[in-house]
């Protein structure tokens, strides 16, 4: 067995060609017996565990599970040169540009220093390590300039333009819009691998700067300002195929300006409980010019569920406004679907989530229009 070598400061040293200099030599790990080692990298190995892929919570702050489980990747990667070349990828497909709070923290400068320090941490070090940037396939990140460096958003442009393998950006929120439009508009920076792009009204702007963007997706509505950003770039996104969260204020100027949508989800439809059947019909009649339209996504207002209210007002009371509900969208829009030109299976399907992060799975149903009848899909259904 060699000697063990002195341990160094080298995180400012970059890495070639992913080797950690505190692992070149060392063999401490095969201490352990072989099969042991076979079993960690199996489960590191299997595609279809996500390790470590858990959205952040409110402000940017990550669960203590999640960090805990990053800390232990991390110090494997500097065990061997085998659980480094295994574990790297894994360490680095889900970056999130945020750091967890010390409890109790929650106001004043730390609800925005940290999470900007956490974000210009992680672009500076994968600025410094081009080897470690190929393994990035998701970002998702929150923009606090307040009590942040003054080149945060310089330096996470620059990052994101080394990113090749880039296929999800998630950008949620961000404290000031100004900063990203010059940024943008300073660095004209193209991020042509994304295909998933989640926004906030405020970061819209990057829309302009994923021209192979798939999906585009606004956990807190898509309201006027998100949409006329959208609606101005829709027609030179030419893969652009789903649109969700949208805000029913904004279903016109999506339309107008995307015409070759394949998919749209609408926010927050309490037109027909609070309001009248022709301001749901407002909102419909845009869908009618949208020749290839195949899936129609209704997420349920989130009162509409509420547990607190079906108390309040009796469930038999809740029960009958939420199928009176339901049965008045259908009307609306299965016509619609039935006359699109979309050679795809046509789905109208009902979400409700608790909270707009867009990421959680979709609990509702699914409504199949095929051959002129509708058909319910088999899916969790909360409509009992």
């Amino acid at each position: 067995m060699p000697p063990k070598l002195r341990l160094t400061n080298t995180s400012a040293a970059p890495l070639t060609h992913g080797v950690n200099p505190r692992c070149i030599q060392t063999s401490g790990i095969f201490k352990l017996p072989a099969e042991l080692i076979l079993e960690i990298l199996a489960y590191f190995g299997d595609p279809h565990r996500n390790i470590l892929y858990e959205k952040s919570g409110r402000y940017g702050s990550l669960e203590p599970k999640a960090v805990e489980r990053l800390t232990v990747i991390r110090r494997l990667t500097m065990t061997c040169w085998h659980l480094r070349n295994r574990l790297l990828p894994v360490l680095w497909k889900h970056v999130e540009g945020c750091n967890m709070y010390p409890k109790h923290r929650y106001h004043g400068p730390h609800m925005t220093s940290q999470p900007a320090g956490g974000l210009y941490a992680q672009c500076s070090y994968l600025l410094l390590n081009p080897t470690i940037g190929v393994y990035v396939e998701t970002l998702s990140v929150d923009l606090y300039f307040k009590y942040a460096p003054k080149d945060l958003m310089s330096k996470f442009i620059d990052c994101l333009v080394r990113l090749p393998n880039l296929r999800t950006l998630e950008v949620f929120s961000a404290s000031h819009l100004s900063p990203i439009t010059r940024g943008l508009k300073r660095k004209s920076a193209k991020f042509p691998s994304v295909r998933e792009l989640a926004i906030s009204n405020r970061t819209a702007k990057f829309i302009g700067c994923c021209p192979n963007v798939e999906t585009v997706s606004a956990p807190d509505q898509l309201s006027l300002g998100g949409a006329t950003v959208l609606s101005s770039y829709g027609k030179r996104l030419e893969k652009l195929k789903r649109v969700v969260g949208v805000a029913e204020d904004s279903v016109r100027l999506v339309v107008q300006g995307c015409p070759d949508l394949q998919e749209i989800g609408i926010r927050a439809c309490a037109g027909i409980v609070y309001g009248t059947a022709e301001a749901s019909a407002k909102i419909v009649e845009p869908l009618r010019s949208l020749k290839r339209l195949a899936v129609v996504e209704l997420d349920y207002d989130t009162h509409l569920f509420s547990s607190d209210e079906m108390d309040e007002i009796g469930h038999e009371v809740y029960k009958d406004g939420r199928d009176g509900y339901i049965k008045e969208w259908k009307r609306l829009l299965i016509p619609v679907l039935k006359d699109s030109h979309s050679q795809e299976r046509k789905f109208l399907r009902w979400i409700h989530s608790e909270n707009h992060w867009y990421r959680d799975p979709p609990n509702g149903v699914t409504d199949v229009v095929e051959n002129g009848e509708l058909e319910v899909f088999p899916t969790t259904s909360l409509i009992v």
